[in-house]
């Protein structure tokens, strides 16, 4: 496991979540609940469809994001194995000999 790749990852998630999550809550306000509230099934039947487009969404934008996320990280690790110096002894066996 690369360390820092690992690390920038982490440090990509921990400063996106908290942008996306503020964007999110200014686009789509919390609306206050209404006073007399329906039935549980009638709930499930009215917000069924938008379960089922919500998770399709999910589905839609989180596989592009990752792909996308994969070559920026592969691009990113490649680079810094290109900082690397050259090794002088790239295998050394640590078998015993016969």
């Amino acid at each position: 496991m690369n360390v820092p790749i690992v690390c920038a990852g982490a440090a990509v998630a921990l400063i996106w979540l908290p942008i996306m999550f503020s964007l999110l809550r200014k686009l789509f306000p919390a609306r206050a609940a209404p006073s007399s509230g329906l039935p549980l099934e009638e709930l499930k039947a009215k917000y069924s469809k938008w379960v089922s487009m919500l998770g399709v969404l999910m589905f839609v934008t989180g596989v592009p994001f990752a792909v996308g996320l994969w070559f920026a990280m592969s691009s990113l690790a490649n680079w810094c194995a290109g900082q690397l110096p050259s090794a002088i002894v790239t295998f050394a066996p640590v078998t015993p000999r016969y």
